[in-house]
Formats: C-alpha cells, sequence, structure tokens
C-alpha cells in the first residue's frame, strides 16, 4: 500500500492547477485534465514504490513479518516530481515520433 504524504497532496493540487492554466492559455487542444492527474499519481505511487525498494535491504524474515503486517509506503514530493518528469518526457518522445 502506498499512501501520499500532505506535503505531496498540497504539491499535486497546486501543479495540477498550474499546468491546467498552462495548457488552456496555450491555444492546446490538450488540455490537462482528470486522466492526467491519475496518471501522475499512478506514477507517484510505482516511484515511491521503486524509490523503497531500492534502499531497502531486508533478511526474508524481516519481509515476512512486514508483508503480514501490511507494510505502508509513503509516497513524497520528490516521487511526484520524478513522476511528473517521466511523464513529460513520455509525452515528448510521443511528439517526436
Amino acid at each position: 500500500q502506498v499512501k501520499l504524504s500532505k506535503s505531496l497532496c498540497d504539491c499535486a493540487e497546486r501543479d495540477f492547477v498550474q499546468r491546467r492554466v498552462q495548457s488552456r492559455g496555450n491555444g492546446n487542444d490538450n488540455t490537462i485534465g482528470e486522466d492526467d492527474f491519475h496518471r501522475w499519481l499512478t506514477l507517484t505511487r510505482i516511484q515511491a514504490r521503486s524509490r523503497h525498494g531500492r534502499f531497502l535491504k531486508q533478511t526474508d524474515e524481516m519481509k515476512k513479518k512486514q508483508q503480514q503486517q501490511g507494510m505502508t509506503i509513503v509516497a513524497e514530493v520528490e516521487d511526484w516530481n520524478m513522476a511528473l518528469m517521466l511523464d513529460d518526457a513520455m509525452k515528448a518522445s510521443l511528439r517526436q515520433k
């Protein structure tokens, strides 16, 4: 399970509004919407799991104990920022094709 920190939620709200205003102001048909926001949150959760897994070195016994207890990972602003960067890179690569 991945929870979102309060600071991440605040940042996500601010970034969503900012990007939505920018997309509308550019006369762009691709306005930022709910689907974009959900994709960013999904990428954020994936990033948090990835970050957590990279730095967590455990014995098999510790892993089993955490699985039984239902370990929770907290996604932070850095995960959100990485998710936005990845999404921007994916969109840029699609435009180049």
